[in-house]
């Protein structure tokens, strides 16, 4: 606070002049200014890391939302060819809830199969 009401007096001069004139230990190197100091990292730090944390929550939740719509657009129109590849070929329809229990690729490899009998 001293250093402050000091530099306050002697406002044209620069921090390290007002030193020099007074013949200060710099603030950075006294027990009050390394505590400061402290405080500063210590809370620039857990506010990055909430940040941060944050952010990479939402970007992680946006891809995995993309990621997850994208699949379940895919499954649905593998099922729906394949339910629709069933009807013309005067097969036993399967229900959606057993086709929605399977992979991508196994989807993939029955709308095949259908194909191949068209």
């Amino acid at each position: 606070l001293l250093q402050y009401a000091v530099l306050q007096r002697f406002a044209t001069m620069g921090l390290k002049e007002v030193e020099d004139m007074l013949q200060l230990t710099p603030l950075k190197e006294t027990a009050g200014g390394k505590e400061l100091i402290a405080i500063g990292r210590r809370e620039g730090l857990q506010e990055g890391l909430q940040e941060g944390l944050q952010e990479g929550l939402q970007k992680g939740l946006q891809k995995g939302l993309q990621k997850g719509l994208q699949k379940g657009l895919q499954k649905g129109e593998l099922i729906g060819e394949i339910r629709a590849c069933q009807r013309v070929l005067k097969m036993v329809v399967t229900p959606r809830e057993t086709l929605r229990k399977m992979s991508l690729r196994e989807l993939r490899d029955l709308l095949s199969e259908l194909d191949d009998k068209l």
